[in-house]
């Protein structure tokens, strides 16, 4: 017999609410043990943990342990996490994303998998996160949301939560791959009640998020004038992103060094 591959296994798997046991263990490791270094700040206007029934929880997508501050603003109560198909092939991640119940989803395609889980996580009444961005952002500003969001929030009528993340990006940039530490938040609200839902039309909900998620990582630590450590690597490979000098316009004469 043939070994299944890793997209059949994952086509094969049955989705449903994770166990609060495996689920408290992995939010201890992954918020008490690692995003604890980075001074987390959370921030609960609407507790998704008073929503009775099935809801969605979104944020904007900075780095790439934002869902740990997002099982630190919905807890206790336990959730499905959507994430990228690549991710379920990195070894460290696949087993304990099977035993968290996350849900793959391919980028960039229709993709019916997911659908079907999200759908059976809602009927037990769960709670869905995801970042509809798609991606972690490149420069610390947001990306547009992927089409279709609010054509998915439309079709399951349930209440919508946000989950506004600030300063994620500065503790792990795209450009260097150091771990810096300063001050980040984390602020859960509502976002489209049930009625909302069923009242606004899908563009207005795209609208809507893509407004809500305007994020600009440097313009908003100019203002708080929080201090990161950088161990003198702040402009290491910073090149990949400010590639066009300011002076005199050329492209690819940049290089980040140091401080410099």
């Amino acid at each position: 017999m043939s070994k299944k591959s890793i997209s059949e296994k994952l086509a094969k798997r049955k989705y449903k609410k994770p166990s609060r046991f495996i689920y408290t263990i992995y939010k201890t490791i992954m918020l008490d043990m690692v995003a604890k270094k980075y001074k987390p700040n959370f921030h609960i206007i609407d507790d998704v943990n008073d929503c009775d029934g099935p809801c969605f929880v979104i944020f904007n997508h900075l780095s790439r342990i934002d869902h740990a501050y997002i099982m630190g603003a919905t807890y206790p109560r336990v959730t499905n996490m959507l994430a990228g198909c690549n991710e379920f092939y990195r070894t460290k991640f696949s087993f304990i994303f099977g035993l968290n119940k996350v849900i793959p989803k391919k980028q960039y395609t229709a993709d019916t998998l997911p659908i079907r889980a999200v759908s059976k996580i809602i009927k037990q009444g769960g709670c869905v996160t995801f970042a509809p961005e798609g991606l972690a952002s490149d420069f610390g500003g947001n990306k547009p949301i992927v089409p279709g969001t609010s054509k998915m929030f439309k079709h399951f009528k349930v209440p919508v939560y946000l989950c506004y993340l600030e300063g994620q990006y500065l503790q792990n940039t795209k450009v260097c791959l150091d771990e810096r530490y300063g001050e980040t938040h984390a602020t859960m609200s509502i976002l489209f009640t049930k009625e909302d839902v069923e009242r606004l039309s899908v563009q207005e909900m795209d609208d809507i998020i893509n407004e809500k998620f305007r994020r600009d990582e440097y313009a908003w630590n100019k203002e708080k004038k929080i201090k990161w450590q950088t161990n003198g690597r702040i402009c290491h490979r910073l090149e990949d992103l400010c590639y066009k000098c300011p002076k005199c316009g050329s492209e690819f004469t940049m290089k980040g060094e140091g401080d410099k």
